[in-house]
């Protein structure tokens, strides 16, 4: 099957690159079945003179007997001219395939160079550039010589054997069932080899492509070599190359040897056994000798076709190895290409846009179908206006890069659109985009040719004057005529007879003669001394004027004359403005400032940027740069690799849609972004990016490992940083939090820790937010838990961000003696030893459960002395630390709760946990942990007919609704006065409020979630249902299974309101839960709007004061409220695969039963 496969695939190829050349196959064919016929008439001849002159026996052919006396005359014309015709046919049949060979070698050549042009500049930068020539050449040239020498003495050879097993079977059936046996098994012993021999010359192949990208390697970096000297280096590298490659074609000719000998002792038997049968059918008289000798001749002759069958077999072998090693080549797809209706683009004026691009590469693991993808950028949105310079500086890997190759197509964004003059580039055919494009690279790149020619290159049809001009702009006029033959120099390979100045002035004229409204600019200055830096740049300046100018450069110097700024960070813009503006407001791009210039200069530039001087800050400004390249010229520059380069470093490949919807969980798009769906993404939102730039490296684990490495004690390594739970908090700032592994250094001691973070506006709110940390951190000194960190808190002021170990918290001051043992035993004990006469609360064990923003959750492990026996017991009990006063209603809630319970008819009655007590000063409630789990959530994520995994059989999702629905009913019977008044009008209300907080970051999905709050107004206008006490936040997760028992948990936002308020939150997250399901539907397969009806029917069974149609009405309405807070809730937690679901569920309005069946 493999070698089938090999033929149809070499087949292919050979079609579609000899296509006009059918014609020339077809004659070559005839020729050489000319030739055939021919090879077997000589023995024939021979036979019949053999039989003439032993047995007098007259030759005959086709009727025609020739006379006696001239037989002999007869026969020997005939050999000549069958000698003739077979040696004529065969030379003509060899011109004809060599003819068609060179065509196909013409014609594949110039579609791979064609091809090799079109695959995305990550393919050149990361494949062996003499692997691919070799593929160019030695391959193409092994199927050339293939088709010129092979094909000939294969298909001439398979038709002399057909002709001669034709006449040996015409001739007699014994001798020619003979000769037939040898011809498969001569076949099979052909596969055997083949494929060994086909192997070993892919082999030999990949290993001389090595050794030529060894020697290209070496000669391009001759002067490295040579100024290192690594020449013996070099020298053993390419002798272990060569070694390879040696083995390679001795383990090939080995193979070949080993076939030739089998062939030949497989012939010598063959012959042996044509005389033994032979000579005795002559003595039966069934053959004449002359017959016999011409079967000798033709078995003998039969294996002189098969020997060339077999020489040309591991050449057979060896072309589907090229073929294979070319079609890798021609079945790469490039990743950029025109579409189908591109038009060529109109003269461009350099307005510039990415719009909301995102775009991602394949991870170093990855190949081409790997499954998951590194993302470069996220949602970078800015315009550069016509004749605008903008400057882009970061961190390495910060997307700087990315951003300059989207802008010529050498890659397409995955989600977004660039935009020049208002159009997507991607309408424009790539050779008109790129012509209207003019880049200065890092490293230039000059031809072989004259100087004239180099700088003619930017433009075809450029005259000599444009030439000369373009080269005085440059200024570069002056070092080209003092060259041996001035512009008609011609330069040698790589130029490396220039200066790196000299080369980079010629491309700086190579791009002044192409004359485009786009420039780009990759570190033009680098690796360039004072002087030749100083030339390029009044160059680059003269260069940009008047023109779009994208720069990327580490030198701070070249970017100060800019008109913007763009600091990149982590794949988005971090900050924007002029670069006084930068060094004024304090953030990332001071930081890279002062790093390049020293403190003293920055804060000098800063401090004129701010004072508001005018034009006098700009000479100030030039003097503080001169003083600080001076300080510089005199040691290394530090550091100068913080600005990575564009198109230098080894770009890896663009990620595949499917590897950028695994790394992002985006389908990828084409064009510009709807508008509002970006709002559906808070990760993709450009005005979230503007509001709080630090926020994407804020949520890198990798980013933040750096710094949170130096919050550690010296003793201590980080060894993972994973962020999690962020929350936007619109117009103040957000969230998040770390959880750290760390090791004592040389030790096996790991520990976990969490350290929240707070992200602000402005660099103010973070230095008062780390302000009040200070104290909080003071009175925590000396604990055991923070031994790991030499200073608990860190402003990071580049991004805005506060850190702070956890306890270490101002929105939960409690925190700290909530968590500390020594206190919690002198706290706790007092309130909990008096519920038991004779307990003494020896120790507290301290674990998260849940850390939020204005809550954390504590789960207590008490060891209890019991004083009359000695013995010690364990209790665990749950602790809430708040931000604010709730905490106070859940004692009095859970206390009456329980009265009223104990009472209940038996299927209103569940469990609630018993209250420990309240520490007002700490803000923390105490309840008793109570047996069971919320398995609701559980069994509607799980497949039909599953439920958990429980001691007892668990229930369906039915059974477990309508035993929610229970303990909703015997919450709302209990009527406890509890809480504080909910009504539908206020509820709408600060759903509204907290809408209008979102409404700047997310308008068009505001926009949507008013609409939805406006039609639900009137029924809050209307007469209220009973108020009863309500749960406040009754979820599907707040209600716990332990066997047939159920039970209630959170009691924090207790209130007094209508029933409507806790089915309508129930209802709206349980159709959450069901859309966020696999497959996007419950258990049930109908959206769960059979399980919410369900919910209602069993509440509306329980309580025959309630007027079913009228709840319903009532439920829909909080419903939608419900909806909409969690679509609030979903965007600030940054969870679009949350939000899409909410937001659909609330433009499919419930359709909900509640009649009593």
């Amino acid at each position: 099957m493999r070698g089938s496969g090999d033929l149809r695939r070499t087949l292919r190829l050979f079609a579609r690159f000899t296509a006009g050349q059918r014609r020339v196959f077809l004659y070559a064919t005839l020729l050489l079945a000319l030739e055939a016929v021919t090879a077997v008439a000589v023995p024939d001849l021979i036979s019949k003179l053999t039989d003439f002159l032993v047995d007098d026996e007259e030759p005959s052919w086709f009727g025609f007997t020739a006379p006696t006396d001239a037989a002999v005359y007869v026969i020997a014309a005939g050999i000549v001219v069958a000698t003739a015709v077979n040696s004529s046919s065969s030379s003509l049949a060899e011109i004809h395939l060599a003819n068609a060979g060179r065509t196909l070698g013409f014609n594949l050549r110039g579609t791979l160079f064609a091809h090799l042009q079109r695959l995305p500049l990550a393919f050149h930068l990361q494949r062996s550039t003499g692997d691919v020539l070799t593929r160019l050449t030695g391959d193409v040239k092994a199927m050339e010589d293939f088709v010129e020498d092979s094909v000939g003495d294969i298909v001439g050879s398979v038709l002399v054997l057909s002709a001669t097993l034709y006449y040996l079977f015409g001739q007699s059936w014994e001798i020619g069932l003979l000769a037939l046996v040898i011809v498969p098994l001569l076949t099979l012993v052909s596969n055997l080899f083949a494929r060994r021999i086909k192997a070993a010359s892919k082999q030999q192949r990949a290993s001389e492509g090595e050794l030529a990208s060894t020697a290209q390697e070496m000669l391009s970096a001759i002067s490295l070599v040579q100024v290192y000297g690594r020449g013996e280096t070099e020298q053993r590298k390419f002798a272990r190359q060569s070694g390879v490659a040696r083995d390679a074609i001795l383990r090939t000719a080995r193979l070949e040897a080993v076939f030739g000998f089998t062939v030949a002792f497989i012939e010598s038997v063959g012959i042996a056994i044509v005389i033994l049968v032979g000579a005795g059918l002559v003595a039966d008289d069934s053959l004449t000798a002359g017959e016999l000798v011409a079967f000798i001749l033709l078995i003998q002759n039969m294996f002189k076709p098969i020997r060339r069958i077999i020489k040309q077999w591991n050449r057979v072998a060896g072309v589907y190895a090229s073929v294979e090693r070319v079609n890798e080549l021609l079945d790469l797809r490039p990743t950029v290409f025109d579409s189908p209706d591109a038009r060529p683009a109109p003269p461009l004026r350099g307005q510039l846009a990415f719009r909301d691009v995102s775009f991602a590469y394949q991870s170093p693991s990855d190949g081409p179908d790997g499954s998951t993808g590194r993302l470069a950028l996220q949602g970078v949105h800015f315009q550069v206006v016509e004749g605008e310079s903008v400057a882009l500086v970061g961190h390495s890997g910060a997307g700087k890069s990315t951003i300059a190759q989207l802008v010529p197509r050498l890659y397409d964004p995955h989600v977004g659109a660039v935009l020049i003059d208002g159009h997507d580039i991607r309408q424009f055919t790539l050779d008109s985009l790129r012509a209207q494009i003019s880049m200065v690279l890092q490293e230039t790149l000059l031809l072989r040719g004259t100087v004239a020619e180099n700088i003619a290159y930017g433009r075809e049809g450029a005259t000599r004057e444009e030439v000369v001009g373009a080269a005085q702009r440059a200024n570069a006029h002056d070092f080209i005529t003092a060259l041996p033959d001035g512009y008609d120099t011609v330069l040698g390979e790589r130029a490396a007879t220039l200066s790196g100045g000299q080369r980079q002035r010629l491309s700086i004229a190579r791009a002044f003669i192409r004359d485009t409204p786009i420039l780009i600019l990759d570190e033009p200055t680098t690796g360039l001394d004072a002087a030749s830096a100083a030339l390029v740049a009044e160059s680059l300046q003269l260069l940009s004027r008047n023109r779009t100018t994208l720069i990327v450069s580490h030198d701070l110097n070249l970017i100060r004359g800019v008109d913007r700024v763009l600091v990149i960070s982590a794949g988005r813009v971090f900050e924007e403005g002029s670069p006084e503006d930068l060094l004024a407001s304090g953030g990332l791009y001071a930081e890279l400032y002062a790093h390049q210039f020293g403190e003293a200069t920055a804060a000098a530039v800063a401090g004129s940027a701010g004072d508001g001087t005018g034009e006098l800050v700009a000479a100030e400004r030039a003097a503080a740069l001169s003083e600080a390249e001076e300080e510089v010229s005199g040691a290394e520059r530090v550091d100068v690799r913080r600005f990575d380069t564009v198109l230098a470093e080894a770009v890896p490949r663009p990620a595949t849609r499917e590897q950028f919807l695994a790394a992002t969980g985006w389908p990828s798009t084409v064009g510009v972004p709807v508008p509002g769906e970006v709002d559906l993404d808070p990760l993709r939102s450009p005005r979230l990016t503007r509001a709080l730039p630090g926020l994407a490296e804020a949520l890198s684990g990798p980013a933040m490992a750096a710094r949170l490495q130096r919050v550690l004690a010296d003793d201590w390594e980080l060894l993972t940083c994973s962020p999690g739970k962020p929350f936007v908090e619109p117009g103040q700032g957000a969230t998040l939090r770390y959880r750290l592994d760390v090791r004592r250094r040389g030790t096996a001691e790991t520990v976990e820790h969490l350290v929240a973070g707070r992200l602000f506006p402005t660099v103010e709110a973070a230095e008062e937010w780390r302000a009040q940390l200070d104290p909080l951190a003071g009175r925590l000194a000396g604990r055991g838990d923070l031994s790991a960190f030499t200073c608990p808190t860190l402003l990071v002021r580049e991004l805005r961000l506060v850190l702070h170990a956890f306890p270490v918290d101002p929105a939960l001051p409690g925190l700290g003696p909530a968590t500390d043992p020594a206190q919690l035993v002198a706290r706790l004990g007092p309130l909990l030893e008096s519920s038991v006469p004779g307990l003494r609360l020896e120790g507290v064990h301290a674990d998260v459960v849940r850390y939020r923003r204005h809550a954390c959750v504590l789960r207590y492990e008490l060891a209890w002395h019991l004083r009359p026996s000695g013995r010690s017991l364990k209790q665990v009990v749950y602790g809430t630390v708040y931000a604010d006063g709730r905490g106070h209603l859940v004692g009095p809630a859970v206390t009456a709760l329980r009265d009223r319970l104990e009472g209940a008819p038996s299927p209103l009655r569940f469990q609630v946990p018993r209250f420990q007590g309240y520490l007002p000063d700490l803000r923390i409630a105490l309840l008793e942990a109570m047996p069971g789990s919320p398995l609701l959530p559980s069994v509607l994520h799980a497949p039909s007919g599953v439920a958990g995994e429980p001691a007892f059989r668990g229930p369906t999702p039915e059974e477990a609704v309508v035993a929610c629905a229970r303990v909703a009913a015997g919450l709302h019977r209990s009527s406890i006065p509890v809480g504080p008044p909910r009504p539908l009008a206020e509820e709408i209300d600060g759903v509204r409020a907290a809408v209008d907080d979102l409404a700047p970051l997310a308008p068009a999905m505001a926009a949507s979630l008013h609409r939805h709050l406006a039609g639900i107004a009137d029924l809050a206008r209307d007469a209220p249902g009973r108020p009863a006490v309500a749960h406040g936040d009754l979820r599907p997760s707040r209600v716990l299974f332990d066997g047939a028992t159920t039970g209630l948990t959170s009691f924090d936002a207790v209130c007094l309101a209508e029933p409507a308020l806790d089915l309508g939150e129930f209802t709206g997250r349980l159709a959450v839960a069901l859309r966020t399901t696999p497959g996007g539907a419950g258990p049930t397969g109908d959206d769960g709007r059979e399980l919410e009806s369900a919910f209602l029917r069993e509440y509306t069974r329980l309580d025959d004061d309630t007027e079913p149609d009228a709840l319903v009405a009532r439920v829909a309405a909080y419903r939608t409220v419900s909806l909409a807070r969690l679509a609030v809730r979903s965007w600030c937690q940054l969870k679009p695969q949350r939000l899409r679901p909410v937001m659909a569920l609330l433009r499919d309005p419930p359709r909900i039963r509640s009649g009593v069946p």
